[in-house]
């Protein structure tokens, strides 16, 4: 809940709009600013594999790139969430790219980017993702970064061989001479870097490896005099000495380090426990998400009651490493080594959300006092660890940050857009993530008008668009919605739902009914908070994008007493509908017949290809007439906005027959045989006439 400063109605705020409705690199955070969340900090690993590195071209092929595995991984049962489909696939190397990262992770209350970093006696791997993307990021500032030094030998896990010896890239060697030069590299490249991360004035490196490195160098007392040397560098170059970090799964060696010089330790990451199939919590080679989180909390108790040094608690966001598999090797894999290992499900925002601000919660707790979260990870895709947007989940697990860790910006929330691939800035909302049901998704975000002059206020409702399959409720049209209502008295609402993919492994039938009903059943939180949110239930409206106007129409007909065939509890006949490109038919009878090229809309009745749902269109069709706009529009619905780029054409197929305008021209002529109020705006710019005339309507 937001202070009702932060209210869109504030001069400050209709000032913000303007302000952020510029392109993202226009606004700079506060530097100054502390983050509302304590201060704990929020270390997120960065795995900079997403570039074509020229010195992998040897071992590949000249272009590769680990996003090849990531876009052909294939599903290995029937709930198995792959291929992940990024937002953006950003190239770890392009400091255009990585600036949209780093002003997401900021803008999310990431603190820190921690880098791995491969040296192999002088010869350095992915390196470019730190120093060509990072480094030169306009905007690597408003972040600090630091090094994990993954000192280990560098083998082909990228699609090897099942139960086959691993190709060698680089072998991991220690020595003295070696480690005082890679020393010097980063003294010279990085350390001296304003945004090095500092932990009580000390400079922050990690060691993926440390007990490898005490070997290989002939034990502690060599490594803490090797340490000592390079503090004597560090002071060389006015720097302070290093806070070293052994990256350590258990307490097992942690006097041994800390007699090494090792300040603290941390783990990488907590994947499923090796093991066969059936252990260890894993059934058919896969595991619950609530089970690893569980041996997370036994792991930093078990770190903070038998370890010397201070132990930096980690949270996986979850595991899945069969991109990195031969495709055609049979799941669950009898013998577990990696790349090939169980996988995680069910690791939903909500689960993960929980085991962070548990894990803040430990921190905090803890008498050595942790000074920082580690998450693994940031854009780890093909072993299944990624907070970064994807198609199916959008922002919600840097949402989960944003709510545990809190941001130097509360007034401010961040997003990628799905459709532009822009980093975003919107007026954070006044109650966010409150819930209308028990999915993750099922939640709504309001933006509450305070100048309505002390009535009840009209409510904007957007339902966002993508095919009921992708996207978040943060795009560019719940941005231009923002902006016009902002000081004219109107509630702003933003709808999420479950996808198609989420009602399929729900068993709900059909599809599409999770997404429609979801949005609807939001409409009846609404209604429900009136008197909190300062709601006018008899001037609500509803408004999307594509799918999400398809939603909106089917809202605006169901609310109808004349035209409901499922009756939502709660749902107040609605004041006005708009759907901009708006699919207005779910027959496929009579999208065929409007536009002859259609191939869209059988996955929301469970059919593998439209001929499929045409051919059995007679056995849904108490489906599509419960569902499809068309069907239910009747004598008596609201008033109805509809918006497309090009005129109608009937006698030509269209070029892009999912957003075609003939669906607004059949849809509006029997608007007018009803007469049913029906405003069809055409050419560009269609979307902000659309708005207003939305607006118009509301507040009649």
């Amino acid at each position: 809940m937001k202070n009702a400063i932060f209210s869109l109605i504030k001069p400050s705020i209709i000032a913000l709009c303007a302000l952020l409705s510029a392109h993202a690199s226009a606004y700079e955070p506060p530097k100054d600013a502390a983050k509302k969340g304590g201060n704990i900090e929020l270390a997120m690993v960065y795995y900079p594999h997403w570039f074509a590195s020229p010195i992998e071209a040897q071992f590949k092929s000249d272009g590769w790139c680990e996003y090849s595995l990531l876009k052909s991984a294939k599903k290995k049962f029937e709930t198995h969430r792959q291929p992940k489909i990024p937002y953006a696939y950003f190239d770890s190397a392009n400091p255009k790219d990585v600036e949209k990262e780093i002003a997401l992770a900021a803008g999310a209350g990431v603190d820190v980017f921690l880098y791995c970093w491969y040296w192999y006696e002088g010869v350095m791997n992915l390196q470019e993702g730190l120093e060509k993307g990072f480094l030169k990021a306009g905007n690597n500032s408003d972040i600090k970064f630091a090094l994990m030094w993954a000192n280990h030998d560098r083998n082909d896990q990228f699609r090897p061989e099942y139960r086959k010896p691993r190709k060698l890239w680089f072998a991991a060697k220690h020595s003295e001479a070696d480690t005082l030069k890679a020393m010097d590299y980063c003294i010279s490249h990085y350390f001296n870097k304003p945004n090095y991360w500092r932990v009580g004035g000390k400079i922050y490196f990690a060691v993926y490896q440390p007990m490898r490195l005490v070997k290989d160098l002939g034990g502690a007392e060599n490594v803490r005099r090797l340490f000592a040397a390079i503090d004597r560098k560090m002071a060389q170059a006015s720097l302070p000495p290093i806070h070293w970090v052994g990256i350590a799964s258990g307490p097992q060696h942690a006097e041994e380090l800390k007699r090494a010089g090792f300040s603290s330790l941390t783990d990488y990451n907590l994947p499923p426990p090796h093991g066969d199939i059936d252990s260890d919590g894993k059934k058919g080679g896969i595991m619950q998400y609530s089970h690893l989180a569980d041996l997370h909390r036994r792991h930093w108790a078990n770190m903070t009651r038998n370890c010397p040094l201070v132990n930096l608690p980690v949270v996986t966001q979850g595991w899945d490493s069969t991109p990195r598999c031969v495709q055609s090797v049979k799941f669950p894999y009898p013998v577990d080594e990696y790349p090939y290992r169980p996988v995680v499900v069910e690791n939903t925002p909500d689960k993960f959300e929980s085991l962070l601000a548990d894990a803040k919660k430990h921190a905090e707790q803890d008498a050595k006092k942790p000074f920082a979260v580690l998450v693994n990870a940031w854009n780890e895709w093909t072993e299944g660890c990624v907070v970064f947007p994807e198609r199916r989940d959008g922002m919600a697990y840097l949402d989960a940050i944003s709510r545990t860790f809190g941001t130097r910006n509360p007034e401010i929330k961040t997003y990628l857009d799905f459709y532009t691939k822009r980093v975003e800035r919107i007026p954070a909302p006044t109650y966010s993530n409150v819930r209308y049901g028990p999915h993750h998704k099922q939640y709504v975000n309001f933006w509450k008008a305070e100048n309505a002059g002390g009535k009840p206020a009209p409510t904007a409702v957007y339902i966002h668009g993508g095919s009921w399959i992708e996207n978040s409720p943060e795009d560019s049209r719940l941005k231009a919605l923002l902006e016009k209502c902002a000081g004219r008295g109107i509630n702003v609402a933003a709808v999420e739902y479950r996808f198609l993919d989420d009602a399929r492994d729900a068993g709900i039938t059909p599809p599409v009914k999770a997404p429609l009903e979801d949005a609807a059943s939001a409409i009846a939180l609404i209604c429900k908070k009136a008197e909190e949110w300062n709601v006018d239930v008899s001037r609500i409206g509803v408004i999307g994008g594509s799918a999400g106007g398809c939603s909106s129409l089917y809202i605006a007909c169901a609310s109808n007493p004349e035209g409901a065939s499922v009756k939502i509890p709660g749902l107040p006949k609605i004041k006005a509908a708009g759907g901009a490109i708006a699919q207005t038919s779910l027959d496929p009878a009579q999208m065929r017949s409007w536009i002859p090229n259609i191939a869209y809309g059988h996955a929301a009745f469970g059919a593998r290809s439209f001929g499929e749902w045409l051919g059995g269109r007679e056995k849904t069709l108490g489906q599509i007439e419960t569902y499809s706009p068309y069907a239910l529009l009747k004598k008596g619905a609201p008033k109805i906005i509809l918006g497309y780029p090009v005129e109608p054409d009937f006698k030509n197929p269209p070029k892009d027959p999912v957003h075609s305008s003939n669906f607004g021209a059949m849809f509006k002529r029997r608007c007018d045989e009803l007469g049913v109020p029906c405003e069809l705006i055409i050419g560009s710019g269609y979307y902000p006439k659309m708005l207003d005339s939305f607006i118009c309507a509301l507040k009649e």
